[in-house]
């Protein structure tokens, strides 16, 4: 008895034994501190890596969802179901696989579109506009315009007319003001028809195309400084087939000059030599062009800065021919146009003339017309064809092409990624870019003189001569 005292006693009562006991907790509870911290990043990891344990209890690898709405905080509902976490201007792990995603808030109405979302990767859905069920239109001012454009950034609306002062609307502010532009000396004596327009990306210039005694002549107008408005045709004496603003502030231009591509300095009236030969068209991404040359046996090349020497990078057969330059994440997209038939590509610029096999063919396909002309939008985001009243998109962010019809030929950009066009009953109809929302807005809106979309706040047009808008936002 005593022998089984002294041990109970030892064991328990010892300081020795205690200290060794008080270790061993120690050191137990400091291994299943690690052992949970280690737990519990794993889990997180595999949560943010998009994997999840479904309902069969099987672990799968989910994608991401990211969607950003105008206005901000609407309800994401997916294949029908929601919670109260759902909202916009965030982004939830979806299931692999396809998906309706449709967008609601009260009182505007609804927006929807098929995804499939892919393990692993995130779709992105930045371009989300809602419009209000019910909206009041405000007159704010008479106009007397007979063209109108409307700068990059969409706060800024140039009225063109008949006379040497044109107006420019500011439309970053509730009360759309007014200045005088002016242009008395741009055109000389000559009665110029303005046949289009478009700006540099710091919204300070705008390149004007006009029809002047029966030809086509080039200018670049100047808001911040009249003194600098120059005629490119007359500065030059060349006859310009085709210009476009090379870099932000507009200094520089590229042009084709009778199948001569070259690039023309403002400030210094200077133009360089020949840059490449029978260029048929051309599209400017960043630094880089691409090009197309040739008259029957085509080719695709790029000018990787544009000093740089031409690097060639596929042959082309076919008649019409566009190609542009995009890029998305971390892949460039090089999207040729021949005749009907468009193919993709996509990989990384060739560093010189032996690396013309850097891009990776994804996909030809049809697109039943030929295109007039291609628009690049929402920062590369997409490129769409148009001829008539056929609209086809590319979707960088699915790599899918889709293919729609419009009610006219008269086809605008509202923002950058809705296009719209005015029926023959005046009635405004908006569509994404993909064509896979339709939407009929206003009444009685001018075709002649342009629409947008401003501050995420208001919607402008023309109507019977005034320039009125719709607030988009319900207090």
């Amino acid at each position: 008895m005593q022998e089984l005292f002294n041990k109970w006693y030892n064991y328990f009562m010892d300081p020795e034994q205690q200290k060794k006991r008080q270790t061993l907790r120690i050191l137990f509870s400091e291994a299943m501190m690690v052992l949970s911290v280690i737990i519990i990043m794993t889990v997180l990891i595999m949560i943010t890596s998009g994997y999840w344990i479904n309902q069969n209890f099987e672990v799968e690898r989910r994608g991401m969802l990211e969607v950003f709405s105008a206005p901000t905080g609407a309800d994401i509902i997916i294949d029908g179901e929601s919670d109260w976490l759902a909202k916009t201007n965030n982004s939830r792990i979806v299931s692999k696989g396809e998906h309706l995603v449709t967008i609601k808030k009260e009182g505007y109405g609804d927006w929807s579109k098929k995804v499939t979302i892919e393990e692993g990767l995130m779709y992105r859905i930045p371009y989300v506009r809602l419009f209000p069920i019910e909206a009041e239109v405000e007159k704010v001012s008479e106009i007397d315009a007979k063209l109108s454009s409307v700068s990059p950034n969409r706060n800024l609306m140039l009225l063109i007319n008949d006379s040497t002062t044109w107006k420019l609307l500011h439309l970053d502010n509730d009360k759309a003001n007014a200045t005088n532009v002016d242009v008395s000396g741009l055109f000389g004596d000559a009665a110029a028809t303005i046949i289009g327009a478009s700006w540099s990306a710091d919204n300070n210039r705008v390149l004007l195309e006009a029809t002047v005694n029966d030809g086509t002549e080039w200018f670049v107008l100047d808001l911040k400084d009249a003194s600098k408005n120059i005629s490119l045709t007359k500065a030059f004496g060349m006859n310009f087939d085709t210009v476009e603003f090379f870099d932000k502030p507009g200094d520089n231009l590229l042009v084709i000059d009778e199948g001569e591509l070259r690039k023309i300095n403002i400030n210094e009236q200077s133009i360089s030599k020949i840059l490449a030969s029978k260029v048929t068209s051309f599209n400017i991404y960043e630094n880089s062009v691409v090009y197309i040359s040739g008259e029957v046996e085509k080719k695709v090349s790029v000018l990787k800065k544009i000093d740089d020497a031409p690097i060639d990078l596929y042959d082309v057969s076919g008649g019409k021919t566009f190609a542009a330059l995009t890029r998305s994440y971390r892949d460039n997209y090089l999207t040729v146009i021949s005749d009907s038939t468009l193919t993709l590509y996509k990989g990384k610029l060739p560093r010189d003339k032996n690396d013309k096999n850097s891009f990776e063919k994804i996909f030809s396909v049809g697109i039943d017309f030929v295109p007039e002309d291609i628009h690049v939008g929402g920062d590369g985001d997409f490129v769409a064809m148009r001829s008539g009243k056929n609209i086809a998109a590319l979707d960088m962010e699915s790599e899918n092409v889709t293919k729609f019809e419009v009610e006219d030929e008269q086809v605008d950009w509202l923002d950058g990624y809705m296009l719209y066009v005015v029926d023959e009953d005046g009635d405004m109809v908006v569509y994404d870019f993909d064509g896979l929302n339709r939407r009929e807005l206003s009444k009685n809106a001018s075709k002649r003189l342009s629409a947008t979309v401003t501050e995420d706040r208001w919607l402008y047009y023309f109507s019977d001569g005034w320039l009125v808008r719709e607030n988009l936002t319900i207090k």
